[in-house]
C-alpha cells in the first residue's frame, strides 16, 4: 500500500477533497455522499492508502469519465 498520489491528483486528499478539485467539484455535484459509494471509496483510499494498481486505475477511468462528459457537452453545444 501505498499514499493516495494518483487520488491526489484529481483532488482526493488525506483530510477530505481538496478545495477547488475535481474531486470537490463530483461532491458538490451528487451531494450527500453515502458509505460505500464509488465517491466515498476513493476518499477513503486517499485517506488510509490504496493499491497502487488499484489507485492508477481508478484514475485513469474517472479521468476516461470527465473526458467524455466533457466531449459530449461540447458536442451538445455545438447542436
Amino acid at each position: 500500500m501505498i499514499s493516495g498520489i494518483p487520488l491526489w491528483l484529481v483532488g482526493f486528499g488525506t483530510s477530505g477533497p481538496i478545495t477547488g478539485s475535481l474531486a470537490a467539484l463530483w461532491q458538490a455535484y451528487i451531494g450527500k455522499v453515502t458509505a460505500g459509494n464509488l465517491f466515498a471509496t476513493l476518499q477513503a483510499w486517499a485517506m488510509v492508502g490504496a493499491p497502487v494498481a488499484v489507485g492508477v486505475a481508478l484514475l485513469l477511468a474517472v479521468l476516461s469519465g470527465v473526458t467524455g462528459v466533457a466531449v459530449a457537452a461540447v458536442e451538445l453545444v455545438r447542436g
